[in-house]
């Protein structure tokens, strides 16, 4: 075998590898994420899907051809939201702007709230009024486990919040578009809110 063989064999060996690594990671951090996705489009609430996931370039190929496959091809999802600047991940920016207060899972504050009840849906409302934030502002809304972000209108999430917090394992995180404050309900039932903490921009 000469070299440009080898090197050919090589360049095949890493593209199978590759393609096994991205199929892996959809596998774990978008395909269950279709019954959330599903949930919120039963509730026909206008949103949109603003980060598919966040990529590398040479994974991109990869994405588009599993995303046109059973069950993901009857969403339609634009493409254009797989995210390969580094600089624009949206996921990124959240862990940035609201550093972990425990070093095993994500808490973004220690401070513990007073909860108004046991209804997602009225503690959002309530902490809203404690942050003084807009009801007809756009926020971002994610599942931390996976990689999808969706903006919606924060009324709207209120309004909602029997389909979307009806996903007790997951993480959800509801945050400012410029990651000023955020309300995020753990997989264990902690609901804290907070603001971006002061000297972190």
């Amino acid at each position: 075998m000469d070299a440009d063989q080898k090197q050919s064999l090589a360049a095949k060996k890493y593209q199978i590898q590759l393609r096994i690594k991205v199929n892996e990671f959809i596998e774990r951090h978008f395909l269950h994420w279709l019954e959330i996705y599903e949930a919120i489009l039963s509730t026909n609430v206008n949103h949109e899907l603003v980060q598919l996931a966040n990529v590398e370039k040479e994974e991109i190929s990869f994405w588009e051809k599993r995303m046109f496959t059973a069950p993901f091809e009857k969403f339609h999802f634009d493409l254009q939201k797989l995210n390969n600047d580094a600089e624009r991940n949206i996921i990124t920016k959240l862990y940035t702007s609201f550093p972990s207060t425990n070093p095993l899972r994500f808490m973004p504050t220690d401070i513990v709230p007073l909860l108004v009840s046991d209804k997602a849906a009225e503690i959002i409302a309530y902490f809203t009024q404690q942050l003084n934030v807009n009801l007809e502002a756009e926020v971002y809304l994610m599942y931390l486990y996976y990689t999808p972000v969706l903006k919606l209108k924060l009324r709207d999430i209120i309004t909602y919040a029997e389909q979307l917090y009806d996903f007790p394992m997951e993480d959800i995180v509801i945050t400012a578009i410029n990651f000023d404050w955020l309300i995020f309900r753990s997989m264990e039932e902690e609901w804290r809110f907070c603001r971006r903490p002061t000297g972190i921009s």
